[in-house]
């Protein structure tokens, strides 16, 4: 993607900005990169955004695996599960499940 390497380009003429006459080239171009630049940097963002909630969303599946996970052992075994218990028996399983894979047919 040519974008950021405009925006660099356009960041090392933007401070000379001032010296280019109305109508010109180079005011067409910085007007252009502009442009490009406020897309680009929207979509940055956006993206970055989305990675976030998808973070977010992840980790919380991972957290409700590993709190139901804790249910069924302490009902398997009749009790409360200890803190120790807790810490390493749902932890160790929930680090091996995957994501159900759609099976086909």
């Amino acid at each position: 993607m040519a974008t950021p390497a405009l925006v660099d380009l356009r960041m090392l003429l933007g401070a000379d900005m001032v010296t280019y006459t109305e109508g010109s080239d180079e005011q067409e171009f910085l007007m252009t990169t502009q442009s490009l630049y406020e897309q680009w940097s929207a979509k940055l963002v956006n993206d970055s955004l989305q990675k976030g909630r998808q973070e977010g969303l992840d980790d919380g599946i991972k957290k409700g695996r590993i709190e139901a996970l804790t249910r069924l052992f302490s009902k398997r075994v009749g009790r409360a599960l200890t803190e120790a218990e807790q810490q390493t028996g749902p932890h160790r399983v929930a680090r091996k499940l995957r994501p159900c894979a759609k099976r086909p047919g």
